[in-house]
């Protein structure tokens, strides 16, 4: 579910249809049921994507809307990933409250970073900073800032890095499919799916591949991505 209304990717990435978008489930929220809900997803094998569509900077979901989606997909999913902007909307903290882990992305500049932290210290104050996890995307070898500099500012390790790989990003981008399973992308990005499912010393199962921010069967056991502004 990407709930980034006013810059969500995920649809442009996955090549997604046009015509389903966060915004048109949560105007249903209330009203959802196993006929409407295909035409509301857009499905890639055993995943399901609800892009966040076109922009609509007037509309506000409301946290009614979320619980009613929240509740629909429990009963249809064994994960559910949620994509943020990093704004801590009102419905982006509850969200984030109902979740079982959060994830915590930055790049390795010093603007993404004191962002990062910023946001760190706003989860502490509503008491999540146990659920928190940094990522470390578009890491490179020689960068100024290395994980352990970066730990020592956000206050947390880093959980898991990305290379820098934008030629395979690209292909994936190009294509609409998944970054190279073999490439060093590709395995990190398998790492964390696995490390998600609590199973990291298992190989991810094809079913439960996920590049993108995912949940669990129990009650709101659901991954939430809260993005530092500057890690795109």
């Amino acid at each position: 579910m990407d709930f980034d209304l006013s810059c969500g990717m995920i649809g442009f990435l996955m090549h997604a249809r046009t015509d389903v978008s966060i915004v048109e489930a949560a105007e249903h929220a209330a009203e959802l049921h196993e006929e409407l809900w295909p035409r509301l997803v857009e499905n890639r094998g055993a995943l399901d994507i609800i892009p966040s569509g076109a922009l609509r900077p007037n509309f506000r979901i409301e946290p009614a809307q979320v619980r009613y989606l929240l509740d629909f997909a429990r009963r249809n999913y064994d994960v559910i990933c949620v994509d943020l902007s990093g704004l801590m909307e009102r419905y982006s903290v509850e969200l984030m409250q109902e979740s079982r882990r959060i994830y915590l992305v930055c790049t390795p500049e010093l603007p993404s970073i004191y962002l990062a932290r910023q946001k760190l210290d706003f989860l502490r104050t509503l008491e999540l900073e146990d659920r928190v996890r940094v990522l470390l995307n578009r890491e490179q070898k020689h960068s100024l800032v290395g994980p352990e500099g970066i730990e020592k500012i956000i206050g947390l390790p880093v959980a898991v890095s990305f290379p820098n790989d934008y030629r395979g990003v690209h292909r994936a981008v190009t294509d609409g499919k998944p970054v190279e399973r073999r490439s060093d992308l590709g395995k990190r990005f398998a790492a964390l799916a696995r490390g998600m499912m609590g199973s990291e010393a298992k190989p991810a199962r094809a079913r439960r591949f996920v590049d993108y921010f995912t949940l669990n069967p129990a009650r709101f056991t659901l991954e939430g991505d809260g993005h530092s502004r500057g890690a795109a």
